[in-house]
């Protein structure tokens, strides 16, 4: 299953923490405050 799922995603593999915690820090930093009002998904290209 766990392939399967792997073979799913843009990346090849699973998000990890670290992959989440960079798009928050993004999002929490200066650098991210124009963005407003978007649904953001941080899938890794899951069924993309």
């Amino acid at each position: 299953m766990v392939r399967v799922i792997e073979g799913d995603t843009a990346f090849g593999r699973f998000g990890e923490t670290s992959d989440i915690a960079a798009v928050l820090a993004f999002l929490a930093s200066d650098e991210g405050r124009w963005v407003t009002a978007q649904v953001i998904e941080a899938s890794g290209g899951y069924k993309l």
